[in-house]
């Protein structure tokens, strides 16, 4: 799990590497961990998946799908037909950081997998309206689930933001009055940008090290949506 705490000459690490653009795992600011996606690893699930982050997050999700009783009655007797309804459970096996965005993948990976049985509506020809259902346990038959390409994506963005002491003010004006800076322009000596950066795919150290965290949604056509 991520630590609670992290100490100032940690943080101050990670902070400068960042603003190198180099990473304590060599990744630059904007690189992301190698993943593994399993899917279909619990038998007994209409859909699963598995998904690990090399070094880091380990999250497996399950899908179950079964016929669902209608609940609502018209006020003429008659009910509403049946539908399908569905639980998606999440374990985090392991934890190193960007839990969110891991999450969601999964999750839109296990319902992609997942598969619905063809479900046949039978009437019992008896004049009370009644009717039973036959599920077809021929898995060849099952149906993909609808509506799973809808589920959005998301990206996480740590915020880091670069704070200079005074000493290094003080060095940063003598060296631009030997070369005739003035100082100005977003960049400090070392070539690295002032203000904040943004790092994707944090570790937990990286995590603690952020002033904040970003996190935009989006859905298959491109929109924002979170």
């Amino acid at each position: 799990m991520a630590p609670s705490l992290i100490s100032p000459a940690e943080k101050d690490y990670i902070v400068r590497g960042a603003a190198a653009d180099t990473r304590a795992d060599g990744r630059a600011r904007l690189d992301t961990r190698q993943i593994t996606l399993e899917t279909g690893v619990i038998s007994h699930a209409s859909g699963s998946a598995r998904l690990r982050v090399q070094g880091g997050t380990d999250v497996l999700v399950g899908v179950k799908v079964e016929a669902g009783l209608p609940e609502l009655v018209e006020s003429d007797g008659s009910t509403l037909a049946k539908g399908d309804r569905g639980r998606l459970v999440v374990s985090v096996l392991d934890y190193g950081g960007n839990l969110l965005d891991t999450t969601l993948l999964a999750a839109r990976s296990a319902l992609h997998n997942a598969r619905v049985p063809v479900t046949i509506v039978q009437d019992l020809g008896d004049g009370s309206g009644a009717v039973d259902f036959e599920i077809d346990d021929d898995v060849e038959n099952a149906q993909r689930l609808k509506g799973w390409e809808d589920v959005p994506l998301g990206v996480t963005l740590c915020t880091m933001r670069l704070e200079h002491t005074q000493g290094e003010d003080e060095e940063q004006r003598e060296d631009d009055d030997e070369t005739g800076a003035d100082g100005e322009g977003g960049r400090r000596k070392d070539n690295a940008p002032v203000g904040q950066l943004y790092l994707a795919d944090c570790t937990p150290l990286e995590e603690l090290s952020a002033s904040a965290r970003i996190f935009v949604a989006f859905n298959r056509q491109g929109r924002v949506v979170a």
